[in-house]
């Protein structure tokens, strides 16, 4: 592997980019850069190093990392032994492909906090202007449990959902949007915090990122400062460890996963 490649990944240079300003495709990269096989045709294989060279000295994360390692431009043709198995190749590198997965698919989250969902429209501006309303009247006017309208339905919901908690079940529910979900976990998170209940609530990121090993490192993170393991295994141990603990001190705790439908059937199990 030649050291490009080393500068490429660590500048956050993906090869779209590279192909955009020299027209190197995937399969020349993998050959010339990766395998070291140079162009059958040498005033081709020239002319290619050219054009990688001047888009090296145009783009200012690539000069800064030859500064950094006091390397001149030559240097970045140098073999520095094959490639390893795990490092990241700049197809899957760069900024506009590695920038979501830098951060965690599942982070904690505050379980009474109630969030409009992105692009649900609970009063168009026409019916607004109808009923000559200059703000919506369903935006920030629930503060408090008693702010909630209970139907017969709600009151069972809240009921199955603390026995639940109480009594170390699993349950899950489900309706449309708008029909009160996070409402009625706001005000049962609300009533399981006042009876001493911790609430373990991971908030999903990135919905084509949902693993088991993303969800035990939200729940580590909930209900420690430690950093997960690497392996599934060590966290799946280190999360039992943390919350055996808790349990063997007298603290209750309960998981509640918002938008539960979007994780694989490995996760849920």
């Amino acid at each position: 592997m030649l050291r490009i490649c080393d500068l490429l990944i660590d500048a956050g240079i993906s090869r779209r980019d590279l192909a955009g300003a020299t027209g190197i495709n995937r399969d020349r990269f993998t050959r010339t850069f990766v395998h070291e096989l140079h162009h059958r045709n040498p005033a081709e294989h020239a002319r290619l190093v050219a054009a990688i060279e001047t888009f090296i000295r145009r783009t200012p994360a690539c000069m800064a990392w030859l500064y950094a390692h006091g390397l001149a431009m030559v240097a970045i043709w140098d073999s520095i032994g094959p490639a390893p198995i795990r490092r990241r190749y700049p197809t899957s590198h760069g900024r506009k492909v590695h920038a979501p997965q830098a951060q965690p698919a599942m982070v904690p989250g505050n379980p009474q906090n109630v969030e409009q969902k992105e692009g649900v429209i609970m009063l168009t501006h026409a019916a607004m202007k109808h009923f000559k309303l200059f703000r919506s009247p369903f935006i920030g006017e629930i503060g408090q449990e008693k702010d909630i309208y209970l139907g017969e339905e709600h009151i069972f919901l809240r009921e199955m959902m603390m026995e639940t908690a109480r009594n170390a079940g699993f349950t899950g529910i489900n309706g449309e949007c708008g029909s009160g979900k996070s409402i009625m976990r706001k005000a049962v998170a609300g009533r399981l915090a006042a009876e001493g209940i911790k609430v373990i609530f991971p908030v999903i990121i990135d919905k084509s990122r949902i693993t088991p090993s993303s969800l035990i490192d939200a729940i580590i993170m909930d209900i420690s400062e430690e950093t997960p393991r690497r392996s599934l295994e060590a966290k799946t141990r280190q999360a039992h460890r943390l919350l055996k603990n808790r349990a063997a001190s007298g603290l209750t705790q309960v998981l509640i996963i918002e938008e539960a439908h979007l994780l694989s059937v490995k996760a849920i199990k």
